[in-house]
């Protein structure tokens, strides 16, 4: 009887030992998976560390560094950025020509360095209802330039320079795919995209750019969708050099979101009292 409960307890025992020992080599295995995660997680933030402390303006008269971006600002995309004036003359520092993937936008930026001193500083990219260059909070590059002037009576201009923020990780900028509409000594309008379940029906989504040196309206007339006469919502002012995004909107017009085809004219006028008519561009969109 002694020697059964002896065996009973050894096999007990040996049971017992098996289990910590299968318990241990899981233990091991999760842990190592956690690692491979963070490894992972580190990869994703590669583009985001090599973006940060990069210097986007350096000469003479200041040094300007990427400092950040807020993507989720109420009024829009904030950067930020490390401005120190190198020169013995107080500066003002804004930005002009710049671009949003290759949008037009006009940031809020103006900044006052006194000589030998560093600010922070940051430009947004401001939103409000009714922007045809409405700023995605995912956008790729900004481009554009460094106004630097001398901070007295005249703000006299002392250097104009480029600068790039570039956010993709390959390197290159990402393009959507554009299909040019026209292109003609006025302007170029290219079609972008449809956003078939839009609120009140389809909006078709195209790029304009103002190759003249005038304001101009842009208007569409005499729109079919696939036969049907239409009035779609559209008219877009443009500044002489601007490349914006806008949209056809067909709201509460009682257009099938399976649409096929879309044919009309582009009207441009100039933007002023006279609204003088430049030209007229037929165009047809096709799916």
């Amino acid at each position: 009887m002694k020697r059964l409960v002896g065996t009973l307890l050894f096999v007990v025992i040996a049971l017992s030992l098996s289990g910590c020992e299968n318990s241990k080599s899981k233990e091991t295995t999760n842990s190592k998976t956690d690692i491979v995660s963070v490894t992972n997680s580190k990869d994703d933030n590669k583009t985001k560390n090599e973006v940060m402390g990069k210097i986007l303006l350096e000469d003479e008269y200041a040094k300007i560094t990427y400092a950040g971006i807020d993507r989720n600002y109420t009024d829009g995309p904030r950067i930020n950025f490390v401005i120190e004036n190198k020169c013995n003359q107080n500066l003002l520092i804004q930005v002009e020509d710049v671009l949003v993937d290759d949008y037009s936008t006009t940031p809020i930026f103006s900044c006052q360095v006194l000589s030998g001193k560093k600010v922070k500083d940051t430009m947004t990219l401001y939103q409000y209802v009714g922007s045809d260059s409405k700023v995605e909070k995912d956008f790729k590059l900004v481009e554009g330039k460094f106004r630097i002037m001398a901070n007295d009576a005249k703000n006299s201009l002392l250097k104009a320079e480029p600068f790039e923020v570039n956010y993709c990780s390959s390197g290159e900028r990402e393009k959507k795919e554009e299909k040019i509409i026209f292109d003609n000594e006025y302007a170029k309008i290219s079609y972008i995209g449809i956003e078939r379940n839009s609120y009140g029906g389809p909006d078709i989504n195209i790029k304009i750019e103002n190759k003249s040196d005038k304001t101009l309206t842009i208007q569409a007339t005499d729109i079919l969708v696939d036969g049907y006469m239409v009035d779609p919502k559209f008219t877009s002012d443009i500044l002489s050099g601007d490349k914006i995004k806008a949209e056809i909107n067909f709201i509460n017009k009682g257009v099938s979101r399976n649409l096929k085809s879309i044919e009309g004219n582009f009207r441009i006028t100039t933007k002023d009292n006279s609204a003088e008519l430049l030209k007229e561009e037929p165009f047809t969109i096709a799916y």
